[in-house]
């Protein structure tokens, strides 16, 4: 077991849409909230479907958030343990989705 492993209070048998409402207190209890929220309504999609969705924008509007994260400082592992997602994904998300241009 990791020190990630013994601080992360979510249960290793949770799945990804069980995860959001504890993703949502999170980021109300770490002051992420309202920006994670503009992000979500940027990309014209629910904060909930921005966490979870496959499908197009989410994972651009994800990207976003992730960026985000890593401009205040947080490493790629404690963004992916953060959002259930190994740091490599995070990664790969930084590196590919495009920036939205603001209008």
């Amino acid at each position: 077991m990791t020190a990630m492993d013994k601080t992360d209070p979510r249960p290793a048998t949770c799945d990804a849409r069980q995860r959001i409402p504890l993703l949502v207190q999170q980021l109300r209890e770490l002051g992420l909230y309202d920006h994670a929220h503009a992000i979500a309504q940027c990309w014209h999609i629910t904060l909930d479907d921005m966490l979870h969705s496959r499908q197009s924008p989410a994972p651009h509007a994800r990207a976003a958030l992730y960026r985000h994260l890593r401009e205040l400082g947080w490493s790629t592992p404690r963004i992916g343990a953060f959002v259930g997602r190994d740091h490599t994904t995070i990664l790969s998300a930084l590196r590919d989705a495009p920036r939205k241009q603001a209008r």
